[in-house]
């Protein structure tokens, strides 16, 4: 037979070793273990009881302008900001691993991503994805494309052979300031000279190749710009450019002086079928005292119809040179070319292409 043995009585609890019992918790402290929203319950205050009034110690402004408006329960702690006010950490995340993907698409299919949803439209108008802009050969620019530049802020702008004016360039040169690299080639004067007022921004790069009616006079308005007096400006606002490119237009000494006078940092300078460009003029661009003469690293000379072999007998002055393009130069010789190299060689490394150019090797 089974027999039952009596179970022993259980120890009675020692009063050290209760522990006090904790209080229940709160909706807000169940919501954050959980991980999930709560909602507040709000409740109004009876008719005609308000807090103290806006602009007391204590308490806000209501919407009637006599409290703070709707109470919180005595009972409910006070609700968190809400979620929606900052971006949640995922959210952020999320962005930044998005925009590493942006930056490898073109403009065109910027665009298209933007009418995906919301948060890509508000993504891919970051400016960082937007840093050159390129409305090359565009027929028309609208207000509405000026707006969408302006919000960006690129660095690098291209309207190259496009149809802007002079009144929608001033609009954008004056919203532009951080502005380094423009690109007007092929445009007309009329356009162009928006960049003869106080407001045009210190530029890196400006090309105006092959642009329509530029010529001496034009190019030392551009240069000499009035102050916001209406007086002129000794410090010019290209006084920044590293890189000037006037190829194809109907300048002559006139300029070279300006651009040495006005131009101390100019790295890169071309003057590629300049007609009028003669060997006196790589006389002045070299010169004792002229800043070219020791900035000066690319020098373009392509179709100088007028220089000779003695223009090279000048080039030799630029001591800092590393590029010199001497294709379709009629009246330079291809010996004269090998004496230059050989001459250039003493600092360096040089080599001389098949159509006369000679260049660095790094």
């Amino acid at each position: 037979p089974c027999v039952s043995l009596p179970r022993p009585p259980s120890p009675s609890p020692s009063p050290l070793s209760l522990s006090p019992r904790r209080p229940p918790l709160s909706e807000i402290e169940r919501a954050k273990i959980g991980g999930s929203l709560c909602t507040v319950r709000l409740h109004r205050p009876p008719a005609g009881v308000c807090g103290p009034r806006a602009g007391s110690r204590g308490g806000g402004g209501c919407p009637c302008g006599r409290g703070p408006g709707p109470l919180l329960s005595p009972s409910t702690p006070a609700p968190s900001p809400a979620p929606s006010s900052p971006l949640p950490e995922d959210q952020m995340m999320q962005r930044h691993l998005w925009l590493l993907v942006f930056r490898y698409l073109s403009q065109k299919e910027l665009c298209v991503c933007m009418r995906v949803c919301r948060a890509w439209c508000k993504w891919c108008c970051d400016k960082r994805l937007w840093t050159q802009i390129n409305l090359s050969r565009c027929k028309t620019i609208t207000p509405l494309a000026l707006s969408s530049i302006s919000r960006r802020l690129p660095v690098s702008l291209d309207l190259s052979w496009s149809n802007i004016s002079r009144k929608q360039l001033t609009w954008l040169v004056n919203r532009l300031t951080g502005l380094k690299d423009l690109f007007l080639s092929g445009c007309s004067w009329s356009a162009i000279s928006a960049l003869s007022t106080h407001s045009c921004p210190l530029l890196r790069t400006l090309d105006l190749r092959w642009a329509e009616g530029l010529r001496d006079a034009q190019m030392r308005e551009l240069f000499c710009s009035p102050d916001k007096q209406g007086q002129l400006d000794n410090r010019s606002k290209l006084r920044n450019v590293t890189d000037f490119r006037l190829s194809g237009l109907d300048i002559s000494d006139v300029t070279l002086r300006l651009i040495i006078r006005h131009m101390p940092l100019l790295s890169r300078l071309d003057l590629s079928h300049c007609s009028h460009l003669s060997d006196h003029s790589l006389n002045l661009l070299t010169a004792v005292g002229s800043s070219t003469r020791n900035s000066l690293s690319d020098l373009q000379l392509e179709g100088c119809n007028q220089l000779t072999d003695e223009c090279l007998l000048y080039l030799r002055r630029i001591s800092n040179i590393s590029r010199v393009n001497l294709r379709n130069c009629k009246h330079i010789s291809r010996a004269a070319c090998e004496t230059l190299l050989s001459d250039l060689s003493v600092c360096g490394l040089f080599c001389l292409s098949d159509d006369k150019e000679i260049s660095k090797i790094s």
